[in-house]
C-alpha cells in the first residue's frame, strides 16, 4: 500500500482548501516559508483577513519579522497576477 492518498472528489478539494486558508495566518505568523508555498498548492485563500488583528497572511509575517515567509507570499501573489487574464 502506497502512501499517497487517491486524488480527492470535488467536495474534499473545497474542504482542503478551506483547511489551507485557515492554516495560512498561523503558518505566516511562524514564518514558515515552505508551508506557505504547500497552502498554496492546496488552494488556501493567502490573502484571507483574519477576524482578529484584520490583516492577511502578510501583515502578518511582515510584522513578525519573517522575511522568507514574506517572500514565499510575495511570490505566491506574483504567480497568481501572472495568470490573469
Amino acid at each position: 500500500m502506497g502512501c499517497l492518498a487517491p486524488r480527492a472528489p470535488a467536495q474534499d478539494e473545497d474542504a482542503q482548501a478551506d483547511l489551507a486558508s485557515m492554516l495560512a495566518i498561523p503558518v505566516a505568523q511562524h514564518g514558515h516559508a515552505a508551508l506557505v508555498h504547500l497552502l498554496d498548492a492546496f488552494g488556501a485563500d493567502l490573502e484571507e483577513v483574519d477576524d482578529v488583528r484584520g490583516g492577511p497572511p502578510l501583515m502578518h509575517a511582515a510584522n513578525n519579522g519573517h522575511s522568507a515567509a514574506v517572500h514565499a507570499l510575495v511570490a505566491v501573489r506574483r504567480r497568481a497576477c501572472r495568470r490573469l487574464p
